[in-house]
């Protein structure tokens, strides 16, 4: 018969195994605690690493083999750091003043340079400076021709992807067509913004360049003038330039030629 001592101990008993059941546990909730931490650690640096490792071993996805092997290396390469971004502020209107080289060259800023690359998109050369704008940071203007960014879209596509603004050169480049009449201007400049807003989803930055430039000379001159009164009635900026390196001009330039 057990006596009221046997009870006794069996409660202690029971007492300390319960005792060591709560301790086992507490050690058991702190050793998956901390392997939690350390799994949380470990993936934060993987992915840290991998993405520093991707971004030195970019290959832009609609880049071509063809480029890559004409300038090995010059996609891979990641920016030197990290470029300075500036811009004119409050710009009027475009129903106000639409001429935007004048725009920025009456305004406050002390310098602006602004990179703009015209005719394209083309499958030879637009990567190529795709890649030499990537590795420095640069951001530029593309002002690209409709025909061209339908013929070219995946190139059109990388570079609104890598954060370029895509701006219309018309739809055509055909001079005759495009400065015929105020109707077929409006049409081509109509049809070239629609093709940018649907290659990119978005409705960008209405910008134009006129074939050959808005100068009151040469080819169209005064019809031209008459045209940028349709662009101001249709919301659109437009930007001519003033400097060139003359790579349209005469014979082909290597890279310090156009330097």
């Amino acid at each position: 018969m057990a006596t009221k001592h046997d009870f006794e101990q069996k409660r202690r008993e029971r007492q300390r195994q319960q005792r060591l059941r709560q301790q086992r546990n507490k050690k058991i909730l702190m050793f998956v605690g901390a392997l939690i931490v350390i799994i949380i650690f470990v993936s934060i640096i993987v992915s840290c690493s991998s993405m520093g490792s991707n971004e030195q071993n970019y290959v832009p996805e609609h880049a071509s083999s063809e480029i890559t092997a004409d300038a090995p290396g010059e996609a891979t390469a990641a920016p030197t750091e990290k470029p300075v971004i500036a811009g004119v502020k409050d710009i009027p209107a475009p129903d106000e003043e639409n001429d935007l080289v004048k725009i920025i060259e009456n305004s406050s800023a002390e310098y602006y340079a602004y990179l703009t690359f015209d005719d394209g998109p083309n499958t030879k050369i637009t990567p190529k400076i795709l890649d030499v704008l990537r590795r420095y940071g640069v951001n530029a203007t593309f002002f690209q021709v409709g025909t061209y960014i339908k013929q070219n879209s995946d190139i059109a596509r990388r570079v609104y992807e890598e954060g370029h603004l895509i701006a219309s050169h018309s739809y055509s480049h055909d001079y005759e067509k495009l400065y015929a009449t105020k109707d077929s201007f409006s049409e081509e400049i109509d049809d070239s913004y629609e093709a940018i807003c649907k290659l990119t989803g978005t409705e960008p930055f209405r910008l134009m360049r006129f074939p050959g430039g808005s100068y009151n000379a040469g080819d169209h001159a005064s019809e031209k003038q008459e045209y940028k009164k349709v662009l101001k009635d249709m919301g659109f900026y437009y930007a001519d330039w003033n400097s060139l390196n003359g790579d349209a001009e005469g014979r082909t330039k290597d890279a310090d030629g156009l330097l």
